[in-house]
């Protein structure tokens, strides 16, 4: 059939054969089945308000479409190279719709079967809300327009969300691929996005609910608002050059930075796990890490912020460079293991009035800065490499204790008051003053006690 002119098909079904819309003409396809055809539209396929077009093994392709009621997809098929101004496209059960060069503007898409674009093609979408089924992209789905694609199963190669945009991701899992970020992505309150094998990089992120990596995968020179992050165990999540700003990351596997590369984090409770900073972690606001074997390359923590360290968190190697405050919590406390600090800031063991314990081991100095002691608190000593302060305020008002076949050395002008606190040297272990000073309070010597500078 050739439509030469203006021309409707109303209520009726259409089998086979080739269906030609010429340029500049509309063909209205109200209540109609189109099975077995291919159109070719150089002109305008319309559908009317509360109307049905149907199509069932359709190659639909070229020209418009002005879709003001709904599309029904009964059978695999496609649309493709079409400008298609939507009001409802459905995808029916079990049913594969291919989208390839087509721009959809307005409207919704219910995909209970597969929506797929080909390798090479790009599917465009402006102000969609497509939800269910899945997506098989195997060239680029590109967001124009501020939309959704939520509760679908998305099989992704490269997805971009152009600038301004945002694009809401609610109840989606995303496999494989990169998702190019010039505007926002964004998870609402109570639901999840969950990625796997997924580079997302740029732009921003705006996560009211959960983000959980199910696969190793990175989020990359992003601006991140957050509330819950997970990553899964065995799973590893890159985060090179992205700031995250509150919420939680609940590290079940191992959170990770690169060289060269800084991630910063304000208001953000991390938790469990391992990280792996081969560059840097900056605390930009308050934050705490529980729990969490920190394999380190630099830990910054700037002026006037607090990074608490609590729950057995270990930090191993690498630089502490502390301009604001660290502080011990909780009475597993934490372990600062071949560390330098660095820095004019403060260290406190128990601030508020917990019972915690700072052990700093394998070598761990101290430059500068001061520390506290609180009046439950505990600064241990182990290891024969043991642990030296240069040139640090201590205030001590409970206990430092050089354990046994440990060395704690004081030196360049570090003082130590001691406030009704006890330094306590275990026997085989060795405190040695070299310019230094110990003030009031108690030296308990079952060990040596060695000074070689000028002050005691």
């Amino acid at each position: 059939m050739h439509v030469t002119g203006n021309s409707a098909i109303d209520g009726a079904a259409f089998n086979s054969g080739q269906l030609t819309v010429d340029a500049l003409k509309t063909l209205t396809l109200d209540g109609t089945t189109v099975t077995g055809t291919t159109v070719t539209d150089s002109g305008t396929v319309n559908v009317d308000a509360t109307k049905t077009l149907k199509l069932s093994g359709v190659a639909l392709s070229g020209g418009a479409i002005t879709n003001a009621g709904t599309i029904e997809i009964t059978g695999t098929g496609s649309i493709n190279d079409d400008i298609f101004s939507n009001h409802q496209l459905t995808i029916d059960a079990n049913q594969i719709l291919t989208l390839d060069g087509t721009t959809i503007t307005g409207g919704t898409v219910t995909d209970t079967g597969t929506v797929a674009v080909s390798s090479g093609k790009t599917l465009k979408l402006s102000g969609v809300a497509l939800s269910g089924g899945a997506i098989t992209n195997a060239g680029t789905i590109e967001i124009t327009g501020s939309g959704s694609i939520n509760s679908d199963i998305f099989t992704n190669t490269q997805l971009t969300v152009d600038s301004g945009q945002v694009l809401t991701l609610d109840g989606t899992t995303i496999t494989g691929g990169t998702v190019t970020d010039t505007g926002t992505v964004a998870v609402s309150s109570g639901k999840t996005l969950k990625l796997s094998g997924v580079a997302l990089s740029g732009g921003a992120i705006s996560n009211l609910g959960t983000i959980e990596i199910t696969g190793t995968g990175s989020i990359n020179n992003d601006s991140f608002a957050n509330a819950q992050l997970t990553v899964d165990s065995g799973q590893i999540l890159t985060l090179d050059g992205t700031s995250i700003t509150g919420g939680s990351i609940t590290d079940n596997g191992t959170v990770h930075v690169d060289a060269g590369n800084t991630l910063k984090l304000s208001g953000v409770a991390l938790s469990g796990g391992a990280i792996s900073d081969a560059g840097t972690i900056e605390i930009t606001g308050d934050s705490s890490i529980s729990n969490d074997q920190l394999a380190n390359g630099q830990l910054t923590v700037d002026a006037g912020k607090t990074l608490t360290l609590q729950d057995g968190t270990t930090v191993t190697g690498g630089t502490l460079a502390n301009s604001g405050t660290v502080q011990i919590e909780s009475s597993l406390g934490a372990t600062l293991d071949g560390v330098s600090v660095t820095g004019s800031g403060a260290i406190q063991i128990d601030v508020p009035v917990l019972a915690s314990t700072l052990v700093l081991d394998d070598g761990t100095v101290i430059t500068g800065g001061t520390l506290t002691v609180g009046s439950a608190g505990t600064l241990a000593v182990k290891s024969a490499k043991g642990a030296t302060l240069n040139n640090v305020g201590v205030t001590n008002n409970h206990l430092i204790e050089v354990i046994a076949a440990s060395v704690l050395t004081l030196d360049a002008g570090t003082s130590v008051a001691n406030s009704g606190g006890t330094v306590a040297v275990d026997g085989t272990a060795t405190l040695t003053l070299d310019s230094a000073s110990v003030t009031g309070g108690t030296i308990t010597d079952a060990g040596t006690v060695h000074v070689t500078g000028s002050r005691s």
